[in-house]
């Protein structure tokens, strides 16, 4: 590990995590590029969280979540190492970026991409827990891929109460006041994400108008008052097909129904969102918002 990141310089740091620092890397004869995470000693994640990453990873092999290349855990050491993601991660690519935006279309393929990584978890047994787009990383051909798995449930879904674990995205209010943990609670989280990736903004902005700070009551109160171009990302004016649209919006408004039970499975996310990929198709010709 020391040989892969010139023994952990810092001019190769590519992320600071909860577990500790990202670096760049490189093994097999400086062939192979990877991310390796090494666990900061004052960081509240430890053996727990270590052995679940690598247990979730190692059982789930799917094109959309993370890959875990190996790992090291000798001397008081902790660390673990992917495939380098060449294009980051989702928000580096929404705001607080110089970065140039992302398509409309690009947008949709992420996030399928990101269902269906949720939809395998899920299918495993296995629920994510709070996910936000610093979750959702991307390699050099776009492909999105579900990421730091170290806080994953494992195991059926059950009315056992579970600690509230997680900062940062927004939290399913039914986990927040009872405690249980189910697929729900990623699809609360998911319909956030969608937010976001729409509106190309955070889940919570004080700098905001008062009505705007709570990125999700701002949105769906402008769906119900027809009002969908005002969270539209600027950017992508003039380029969403209506109907692609106004299907995206509606997946995000059922994924933050407030009880679990209103909201939609993974599976049928996914399908939705497919969906709303065909409407946009090409926009030439076809029925475009061009106020948003």
């Amino acid at each position: 590990m020391k040989a892969a990141t010139n023994n952990f310089n810092w001019s190769l740091l590519v992320d600071q995590g909860a577990f500790g620092p990202v670096f760049r890397g490189k093994l097999d004869g400086r062939k192979t590029e990877v991310a390796i995470k090494r666990r900061d000693p004052n960081s509240m994640h430890g053996e727990d969280e270590f052995h679940t990453e690598i247990e979730v990873s190692s059982k789930i092999l799917h094109h959309n979540v993370m890959p875990l290349v190996g790992y090291c855990y000798e001397m008081g050491e902790m660390i673990l190492v992917y495939s380098y993601m060449a294009h980051g991660c989702l928000r580096d690519h929404l705001y607080r970026t110089k970065k140039p935006p992302l398509t409309w279309n690009q947008r949709l393929e992420i996030c399928i991409g990101a269902a269906r990584g949720l939809h395998c978890l899920h299918a495993s047994q296995v629920i994510y827990r709070n996910l936000k787009t610093t979750d959702i990383l991307l390699d050099k051909e776009w492909v999105a891929k579900v990421t730091d798995l170290a806080l994953c449930k494992t195991g059926p879904s059950t009315n056992e109460m579970t600690r509230v674990i997680g900062s940062g995205g927004i939290q399913d209010p039914e986990y927040v006041a009872t405690g249980r943990l189910t697929e729900k609670s990623d699809v609360y989280s998911f319909g956030g994400v969608l937010l976001e990736v729409l509106c190309a903004r955070s889940v919570l902005d004080h700098t905001l108008p008062k009505e705007q700070v709570v990125l999700v009551d701002w949105a769906l109160q402008c769906k119900m008052e027809g009002k969908l171009s005002e969270i539209v990302d600027p950017y992508l004016k003039g380029s969403i097909d209506q109907w692609s649209l106004e299907t995206f919006v509606g997946i995000a408004e059922r994924c933050l129904a407030s009880e679990g039970i209103h909201r939609p499975a993974m599976g049928d996310v996914l399908l939705d969102l497919e969906l709303a990929l065909q409407a946009q198709g090409t926009v030439q010709g076809r029925n475009v918002c061009w106020n948003c």
